[in-house]
């Protein structure tokens, strides 16, 4: 209960902290055209806005996760909002691309009761 307490205000301050794009400064983060090689150079721009390397934000993932692997890193977006979505051996996280903050933490479930019961 005290953990809930504490975790609660804490995602919230940290979505509230969370930098997001400027509308006039940034490209759309959506693209409705299908074609590979559209669909490439856009997934190119969107990395080169990301001010935070793939690599710092598997550490980060590592670290909060307290994993030892990474399962997936992909690049996403939700509105204005751009974000690694890092799975780990037993977490999910997000992290925004911007600034390095952690958006949420989720843990698997599943992966926490196998451990349990072994």
């Amino acid at each position: 209960m005290k953990i809930t307490v504490w975790v609660i205000p804490l995602f919230i301050a940290g979505m509230a902290a969370a930098e997001q794009l400027k509308v006039e400064s940034s490209i759309p983060l959506t693209i409705y055209n299908h074609r590979p090689s559209v669909q490439l150079h856009h997934r190119q721009k969107l990395q080169r806005l990301c001010q935070t390397e793939p690599e710092e934000a598997e550490r980060i993932a590592m670290k909060v996760c307290h994993a030892r692997k990474i399962r997936s890193r992909k690049l996403k977006h939700k509105g204005q909002l751009l974000f690694y979505r890092i799975a780990t051996e037993h977490c999910t996280i997000e992290i925004n691309a911007l600034d390095g903050a952690v958006i949420s933490k989720t843990t698997d479930r599943n992966a926490n009761e196998k451990g349990k019961k072994q």
